[in-house]
């Protein structure tokens, strides 16, 4: 523990406080910072994806360290879930810091998004958080190759991120 957080706990460590706050920051790291406001974590699936879907028609997903196979499955049925609503709505995928998908990871969801196409046409909007430039790169090369059904974009911060969903959900209500 570093001695600024040391200070801080002497200081007053009560929840809430601010020293409390910057404590949990400092343990939640860009997450707490940047991302989804930890009052408003949702469940996790498989400890590795982490979402907010109170601002709806935005739903902000994230997740951190390693995907497992079982936490892909899991994110791939909750959007399914959300499909079912029949209604419009943004995905915001908020991956700075985690680690990518396996290749079987990435042809699992590619299958999930073909199978889906005509829905996820009319009802799904994504940007793509992604700290990493080479990552970046990456993922628009992959849209060279295989272009979504529906709108998608890569940004590196959340906030321009959700400004674009805002305004391309927006756009189609008129």
């Amino acid at each position: 523990m570093s001695a600024e957080v040391r200070r801080s706990e002497a200081a007053d460590g009560k929840p809430g406080s601010r020293a409390h706050t910057a404590r949990a920051t400092k343990r939640r790291g860009a997450l707490a910072a940047h991302a989804i406001p930890p009052r408003q974590m949702l469940k996790r699936a498989a400890m590795s994806f982490e979402y907010d879907d109170l601002s709806w028609p935005i739903v902000k997903a994230r997740w951190s360290g390693t995907v497992t196979d079982q936490a892909v499955e899991a994110a791939l049925s909750r959007v399914d879930a959300y499909l079912a609503r029949g209604e419009r709505f943004g995905l915001l995928i908020d991956s700075r810091g985690g680690g990518g998908f396996s290749p079987e990871q990435r042809n699992r969801v590619l299958s999930h998004m073909k199978a889906r196409a005509e829905v996820t046409a009319r009802l799904l909007v994504q940007a793509v958080v992604i700290d990493n430039l080479i990552q970046r790169t990456l993922y628009y090369a992959l849209h060279l190759f295989f272009r979504s059904p529906f709108p998608s974009q890569v940004f590196a911060d959340t906030e321009a991120a959700e400004a674009w969903l805002e305004s391309v959900i927006a756009a189609g209500k008129r």
